[in-house]
C-alpha cells in the first residue's frame, strides 16, 4: 500500500469527530493509529466510540501504541463491537499481548468463549506466573472451573514455588473440584511419536518407466447381466421411438445420445457409437454402466471421461482407471477408491508404479497412498513383488510403502487452528485414572481425523483400547462444539464425521438439532453430511432421530435422504425400514405407572387411553394436571419432578402424533405385520397399544378372513364379540371398509356402543375400485379434464401432495402424492404453475393422472407405454379417493 503524503495529516486533522462516526475504513484505523501518539488517540476516545471497530491491524498498533493502558479502549465499546467468531478472536489476540493482571483477568473471566479460551492459551506461554496467580485469584468466584483450571494447568509446575501458600491452595482446590487427573506416561507410540511426525524417506525417482498400455474388464459374477438390465428410469427408447418413428440423425438427438446408447435398440444404437465422444454428462447414474456392460472394451476410457458414479471405474484394470482411483483418496469418495482397489488387489500395482516413482508430485504422493493401502491388505513385499520393474523399483518401493501398519495410506490431516486440545474435556486412559497429556490428545485428534467413515484407519482401534470410550465419546462432542463455534470450516470436516467413531446418545441428539437448523441458514451440503453421520452411528438414540428426520425435515431433498440413511441402516439389521421404525417406538417409562415425588406429598403419572397423562394424587384422586411444586414441597426434588412432568407431556404428545399418523400410512400402504411382530410391537407395547384397541385390524384370506379388535383385556375379538384366534403364520393389517364391505356398519356401532373414539377415520372411508382399463394402463382417465382452482392446488400440499419441480419457463407441471410401496400418483396440470408467483396463477385442467413407480417424467409422461399397476384394494381405494378430493370442489381435507 502507497501512502500519500498528506493522509496522515489528514486524517490527525480529522480528530475524534471522524474517528467516532461510522464512515471511516479500517485502513483510516490503521493509519490514523500508525501516527498519532497516546495523546491524541486518548483525546479522541476510543472509549466512547458508538462502533470502534477496529481492524486486526490497528488493534495491534493500537496495543503497541497505548500499551497497558490500550486495555480500557479493548474492553469497551471496541470490545462489544466484534460479535462474530473471528473479529472476537483478533481483539482476545491482541488483549492477550497486554502484560497485565487486568488483562489476563478479562480472559479468564471470559472462558467460555472460544475465542477468549484460545487467547488466554497464548497469554500463558506468554506470561504464566501472572495467569497462575490471576486464576488463584478468581477460583472461587468461577463460572467455568473446569475451563480455568485448563488454562492453568498449561503453565509449568516449577513456576508455583514463586505464588504464595494460599494461591496454591485455591489452585489445588480447584484442580481437586475439577475432577482432573494427572498426565499418563505408558502411552502407546501412536499416541506419542505416530508415523506422519516421523521424517519420511526422500522421494526416489526413476525415469522411464511405463505403465502397461492395455485395458481390461474384471467382471465380478453377475454383475455384468446386472448393470445391462438396468431399467430405464425415463423409458427413453420408447418415448422417441414413439414421438419420432425413426432415430433421427445426431443433429436432431444431440444430447440424447448417451441415454439411447444406454437404453436404445440395440440394432439403432450400435451404429452410433463412434458418435459418441463420452462429454456429455449422463443423465442418470446407470446410464454409462448400461454403457459399459452393452459394449464393453470399446468404451473404457470413454465412460470414465465424466466424472462417474460411485459404481466406476469398477471392473475396468487400466491407467485411467488407477490415477483416478488414487485421485480419489484425497476427497470424500475415498471408500470408491478402496472397493477398486480391493477389487483389483496386486493386479493394480503395475499402473501405479510409475506415477508412485515418477516426477510429478501430486501423482507420486496419490499413487503412493494407493500401494500404500494394497500393502496393508496384502503385505509390503506382495506389493514389491507386483511389481514388474526390476531390483532399483523394488528397493525403492520398500521405504515408500513402510512396514508400520498405522502409516496413513491417505494425506494426513492437520486440524485448523481452531482446535484448542486444552479447552476440551480430559480423555481419560482405560483405567480412568490418568489422561492423555495435551500433547497426546493432538495427536488423537489426527487419528480421529483419518478414520473417517469411508477409511478404517486401524489407528482407531489402538485408540480404542487405550482410551476410556465414554471419555473418547465426551470429547469428541466437545470438539465438534469447538469446530462449530469457529464457524465450522468446511476443510475440518473431519470434526463433524468424528462423532461415528464413539457414539453416544448426547451426540446424537445434539447433531439433530442441528441437522434441523443448519438448512434454514442454507448450510444443506453440512445437514446431509449431518444425516450421514447419524446413520453410521447407529445407536437407538441416533436412529430414533434419523427416523424423526426422515418424516418431518421441511426440506424435501434431505428428508429423501434421511429416509435413505434409515432404510440403509435397517438392512444392515436384516429388517425393512418400517419394521425399524416399529423397533424404534419409545415407550417413556410408560409402561408402568410413575412416581413423581414432591418430598411431602407424592403423585402417579400414567398414559390413558387418548395418549394423555393422567396423574393422581396420594388420595388416588385424579387432577387435571400435575400441581406446581409449593411452599412446603422440597424445593429440589419438587422441581426435578416437575420438569421430568413437562418434558414427559411434551415427548408423549410428539409420540402419539407420530404413531397415530404412522398407522394411518400403514392402512393406506397396505402394510402388514406378523403375529409375533404385532403382538410384540403393537398390541405389547405400552404405548401402541392404547391406539390399537381404538382401531379395526384384520387378519386370513379368502373365506377366512375377518376383522379384529383388541379388548380390554387383551384378547382379539370379532364385530359379534366372538373370540379370535390368531394363528402363529398369519399376517396382521389394518382393516378398510373396501375390506370389511358389508359389515363395515356393524363395527362402527360396536364401537359405538363401547365409546372407542378412533385415532384417525378408519371406518368412515369411502370405498371405491380401479376399473379394469385403470388396472391395464395404470392412468386414471376419471380425472382427466377436471379444473381445478389454483388456490386449491397450492392449498394441497397441506394434505399430502408434492409440487413438482419447476421446468420450461418456470412452470410446475403437476402434483405428485406417495401412498407408500414405492408408488407414486403423478397429475399434470395444464398450463402449470408459475414458480415465484403461485397465487398469481390460473387455474389448472388435469391433463393426465397416472400411478407408477419411481418418479414421473412430465415432459413425455402422456406419450409413454402401458404400465399395468397391481395395486391392493386398500391402496387403489385410497388413491382414488384422495384424487376424487383434489378434483372435486366440494371435497374436505385429504386424510
Amino acid at each position: 500500500m502507497v501512502l500519500l503524503p498528506d493522509e496522515p495529516a489528514w486524517l490527525l486533522e480529522a480528530g475524534a469527530d471522524f474517528m467516532q462516526s461510522r464512515e471511516h475504513s479500517y485502513n483510516d484505523d490503521f493509519l490514523w493509529l500508525s501516527f498519532a501518539d497516546a495523546d491524541q488517540i486518548a483525546a479522541v476516545g476510543l472509549a466512547d466510540a458508538d462502533d470502534p471497530w477496529l481492524g486486526y491491524n490497528a488493534l495491534l498498533t493500537l496495543v503497541a501504541t497505548l500499551g497497558t493502558d490500550a486495555l480500557p479502549v479493548l474492553t469497551g465499546p471496541v470490545g462489544d463491537a466484534y460479535p462474530d467468531y473471528h473479529g472476537r478472536g483478533d481483539l482476545m489476540h491482541a488483549i492477550a499481548m497486554l502484560p497485565s493482571d487486568d488483562a489476563a483477568a478479562h480472559l479468564l473471566t471470559r472462558l467460555d468463549l472460544p475465542s477468549a479460551f484460545k487467547a488466554a492459551t497464548k497469554a500463558a506461554a506468554a506470561f504464566p506466573l501472572r495467569t497462575l496467580r490471576t486464576a488463584a485469584r478468581l477460583a472461587a468466584d468461577t463460572t467455568e472451573p473446569a475451563e480455568l483450571a485448563a488454562i492453568a494447568a498449561l503453565a509449568d509446575p516449577a513456576l508455583r514455588v514463586h505464588l504464595t501458600d494460599a494461591e496454591r491452595a485455591a489452585l489445588d482446590r480447584l484442580a481437586a473440584a475439577t475432577g482432573r487427573v494427572p498426565d499418563a506416561d505408558d502411552l502407546p507410540p501412536l499416541l506419542t511419536s505416530p508415523p506422519w511426525t516421523r521424517k519420511r524417506p526422500k522421494a526416489i525417482v526413476i525415469d522411464g518407466l511405463e505403465p502397461p498400455a492395455d485395458a481390461s474388464l474384471v467382471w465380478a459374477d453377475g454383475e455384468r447381466d446386472a448393470w445391462n438390465a438396468l431399467p430405464d428410469p425415463d423409458d427413453h427408447n420408447a418415448f422417441w421411438l414413439r414421438s419420432f418413428g425413426e432415430l433421427p440423425g445426431l443433429d436432431a438427438y444431440g444430447w440424447r445420445l448417451t441415454p439411447f446408447l444406454a437404453y436404445g435398440d440395440m440394432e439403432q444404437a450400435a451404429p452410433r457409437l463412434a458418435d459418441w465422444q463420452g462429454t456429455e454428462p449422463p443423465d442418470h447414474p446407470g446410464d454409462l454402466r448400461r454403457i459399459l456392460a452393452r459394449f464393453g472394451e470399446r468404451v473404457l476410457d470413454r465412460v470414465l471421461l465424466q466424472a462417474p458414479g460411485p459404481e466406476l471405474p469398477g471392473p475396468i484394470l487400466s491407467l485411467t482407471a488407477a490415477r483416478l482411483t488414487a485421485a480419489r483418496l484425497d476427497t470424500p469418495d475415498r471408500a470408491h477408491a478402496h472397493r477398486w482397489l480391493d477389487r483389483h488387489g496386486l493386479a493394480a500395482v503395475p499402473y501405479l508404479v510409475p506415477d508412485a516413482l515418477g516426477a510429478d508430485n501430486d501423482l507420486r504422493r496419490r499413487a503412493a497412498a494407493a500401494l500404500t493401502h494394497l500393502a496393508t491388505r496384502h503385505g509390503t513385499d506382495a506389493v514389491v513383488a507386483a511389481a514388474p520393474y526390476g531390483p532399483e523399483a523394488a528397493r525403492a518401493l520398500r521405504p515408500l510403502l513402510g512396514d508400520d501398519p498405522l502409516t496413513p495410506s491417505v494425506k494426513v490431516p492437520k486440524p485448523g487452528a481452531w482446535f484448542v486440545p486444552s479447552a476440551l474435556p480430559q480423555v481419560l486412559t482405560a483405567g480412568r485414572d490418568r489422561a492423555l497429556p495435551i500433547d497426546a490428545v493432538g495427536h488423537l485428534a489426527t487419528v480421529l481425523a483419518l478414520a473417517t467413515p469411508d477409511y478404517p484407519y486401524p489407528g482407531l482401534a489402538v485408540v480404542a483400547e487405550t482410551c476410556d470410550r465414554e471419555s473418547l465419546a465426551a470429547f469428541g462432542l466437545a470438539l465438534f462444539e469447538q469446530w462449530c463455534a469457529a464457524g465450522a470450516p468446511a476443510k475440518d470436516g473431519w470434526a463433524l464425521t468424528q462423532l461415528a467413531h464413539f457414539p453416544s446418545d448426547a451426540a446424537a441428539v445434539r447433531l439433530a438439532e442441528l441437522v434441523r437448523a443448519w438448512p434454514e441458514a442454507n448450510k444443506h451440503k453440512r445437514a446431509a453430511a449431518g444425516l450421514a453421520v447419524l446413520g453410521a452411528l447407529g445407536t437407538e438414540a441416533a436412529l430414533r432421530a434419523l427416523h424423526d428426520l426422515s418424516e418431518k425435515l421441511k426440506f424435501k431433498g434431505l428428508k429423501d435422504e434421511a429416509g435413505r440413511r434409515l432404510t440403509a441402516a435397517a438392512e444392515r439389521l436384516g429388517l425393512r425400514r418400517e419394521q425399524l421404525a416399529d423397533r424404534l417406538v419409545p415407550d417413556l417409562g410408560l409402561g408402568a405407572p410413575i412416581v413423581l415425588d414432591y418430598g411431602p406429598r407424592t403423585f402417579t403419572v400414567e398414559a390413558d387411553e387418548h395418549l394423555a397423562l393422567r396423574v393422581t394424587d396420594g388420595t388416588g384422586k385424579v387432577l387435571k394436571a400435575l400441581p406446581k411444586p409449593g411452599a412446603k414441597d422440597d424445593a429440589d426434588a419438587a422441581g426435578e419432578a416437575y420438569r421430568r412432568y413437562t418434558a414427559l407431556k411434551k415427548d408423549l404428545r410428539t409420540v402419539a402424533g407420530d404413531q397415530v399418523r404412522r398407522l394411518e400410512a400403514a392402512m393406506v400402504a397396505a402394510r402388514t405385520w406378523s403375529v409375533p411382530e404385532f403382538e410384540a410391537l403393537i398390541a405389547g407395547h405400552p404405548l401402541n397399544r392404547r391406539l390399537a384397541r381404538r382401531l379395526v385390524w384384520w387378519t386370513g384370506t379368502g373365506s377366512a378372513a375377518t376383522g379384529f379388535r383388541i379388548a380390554e383385556d387383551g384378547s382379539y375379538a370379532d364385530a359379534d364379540d366372538a373370540r379370535v384366534a390368531l394363528p402363529a403364520d398369519a399376517r396382521v393389517r389394518l382393516a378398510h371398509p373396501v375390506l370389511l364391505g358389508e359389515r363395515t356398519g356393524d363395527w362402527i356401532a360396536l364401537f359405538a356402543d363401547y365409546e372407542l373414539l378412533q385415532p384417525f377415520d378408519q371406518l368412515a372411508r369411502p370405498a371405491l375400485a380401479l376399473t379394469d382399463e385403470e388396472r391395464a394402463t395404470g392412468g386414471l382417465a376419471r380425472a382427466e379434464g377436471a379444473v381445478i382452482e389454483a388456490v386449491r392446488v397450492l392449498g394441497a400440499t397441506g394434505q399430502g401432495w408434492q409440487r413438482a419441480k419447476p421446468e420450461d419457463a418456470g412452470v410446475e407441471p403437476g402434483l405428485t402424492w406417495s401412498p407408500g410401496g414405492g408408488l407414486t400418483v403423478a397429475v399434470a396440470l395444464e398450463p402449470g404453475i408459475w414458480a415465484g408467483a403461485a397465487t398469481q396463477s390460473p387455474d389448472q385442467t388435469v391433463r393426465s393422472a397416472v400411478v407408477s413407480r419411481g418418479e414421473p417424467c412430465w415432459w413425455f409422461d402422456e406419450r409413454r407405454p402401458p404400465r399395468p399397476v397391481d395395486l391392493d384394494p386398500v391402496t387403489a381405494s385410497e388413491i382414488l379417493a384422495r384424487l376424487e378430493r383434489l378434483t372435486t370442489s366440494g371435497g374436505g381435507p385429504a386424510a
